[in-house]
């Protein structure tokens, strides 16, 4: 090898060597810094989901409690459950409907303690069948919201649900 070629290499090679390692460096701190950029924004992320969770618990509680309220006080209600009168049945069928829609819910359901249907909201001929391993299911987990898939008319429905209960005439719904 000529003292040329020689001179070359050893100029190459002492100028290589640091840019490599510049290179390795600067790849090695944009890694760490975007891993700490990717974990704060995921942190920011969770803490607003958690945060947006919070209020929709916080507004189906609201919504639950008054229909719960005026479920209680509702004599129509009450004759169509307690007294089973036939043209207090249409009202009942039709009121988780009409509730669920002023209120802005997805999904209602009135059951009573067994776990009957009495009212659907969703699926409105979802009435008189029993169901009562979803009231167990939510009440489970009484603080926070639940995930649950149920039948619609169409197709099924996840919805994030929530259970309140309400006494008419000493019977629990």
């Amino acid at each position: 090898m000529s003292f040329r070629t020689r001179l070359f290499l050893g100029i190459l090679l002492g100028a290589l060597l640091p840019l490599g390692a510049l290179a390795y460096g600067v790849q090695h701190e944009m890694g760490r810094r975007l891993r700490a950029e990717y974990d704060r924004r995921l942190s920011a992320m969770g803490d607003l989901v958690a945060s947006d969770l919070a209020r929709t618990a916080e507004l189906v509680r609201s919504r639950l409690a008054t229909i719960t309220a005026d479920l209680s006080r509702d004599n129509r209600f009450r004759r169509a459950v307690l007294q089973g009168e036939s043209e207090s049945r249409r009202y009942l069928l039709d009121y988780a409907g009409e509730a669920m829609n002023l209120s802005g819910l997805s999904m209602l359901q009135i059951q009573d303690s067994s776990g009957r249907i009495l009212s659907s909201g969703h699926f409105r001929n979802e009435f008189d069948r029993y169901q009562p391993e979803l009231p167990a299911l939510l009440r489970s987990r009484p603080a926070a919201l639940t995930l649950v898939r149920t039948r619609t008319p169409e197709s099924s429905l996840a919805a994030f649900a929530r259970a309140d209960s309400f006494r008419v005439g000493g019977r629990r719904f």
